[in-house]
């Protein structure tokens, strides 16, 4: 469903994407860990386009998204929940989702809002309510049921666990495996919980310093040494993390 192809990007002079290459089946869970300002985040908005692709492919099934707007990107089924949300705060709960199935005709958003509320009934709730007044994870919830509005294929995610609980991280990572099972959604996940990140996932990279170094599995990833020491907490000497999904 997805395949990025030797992307380099630079920010003025200073290239912070080396010719990164990666790729997602369709229905499948790919994780990105690794260290802050490693270039996560630049990498799922050149994709999104949210950032002007430069140089390297893009692809969405068979099709090169190099002349793609933002809004064509979305369209053609690929959609971004970026860090920190972003959600229209002087909007309603209701108003932001609308907004985030504008690709669709007017009578199938209602259809659309109730497959998101059936995900997350506490947005039904608050649906008259001011995005800007809910919680942390409350507006994580709305951001990924703006993302499904838009009725993507491909959902890339950077940092949904930012600043929220154990428990809410939990939901969150549960409604992802939720998606990709009733949707066959193919999901590709920026997180610094390499934890919640590798158990959810099918297979993972670890980029660092604009490059990828480390590839396969989730559970060829955790049991990595470096990774076991760096990402999730074990002493160097420490015997392979077991996996728990």
């Amino acid at each position: 469903m997805l395949r990025v192809s030797n992307l380099r990007f630079s920010y003025g002079r200073t290239e912070v994407l080396h010719g990164v290459s990666l790729y997602a089946d369709e229905g499948e869970i790919v994780t990105i860990i690794g260290p802050n300002g490693a270039g996560k985040s630049t990498l799922l908005n050149v994709v999104a386009r949210s950032h002007r692709l430069r140089s390297g492919e893009v692809s969405l099934g068979a099709t090169d998204t190099a002349a793609f707007s933002q809004a064509a990107v979305v369209k053609h089924g690929c959609v971004l929940v970026p860090e920190g949300r972003q959600v229209f705060s002087s909007l309603t709960v209701r108003d932001n989702l609308v907004l985030g199935g504008f690709t669709d005709r007017r009578a199938n958003r209602k259809r659309l809002m109730e497959d998101v509320f059936s995900v997350f009934p506490r947005l039904e709730e608050r649906s008259a309510q001011l995005a800007g007044t809910l919680s942390g994870g409350e507006q994580q919830m709305l951001a990924i049921g703006r993302a499904i509005m838009s009725q993507p294929t491909v959902m890339l995610l950077d940092e949904p666990s930012l600043g929220l609980a154990p428990q809410m991280t939990a939901r969150i990572m549960a409604v992802l495996g939720e998606l990709r099972e009733r949707n066959g959604l193919t999901i590709v996940l920026v997180e610094q919980n390499a934890h919640a990140a590798l158990e959810l996932a099918d297979r993972g990279y670890l980029l660092s310093g604009g490059a990828m170094v480390l590839e396969g599995t989730a559970e060829k990833l955790r049991a990595d040494k470096t990774i076991q020491h760096v990402y999730l907490g074990a002493s160097p000497d420490a015997d392979p993390v077991p996996a728990t999904g």
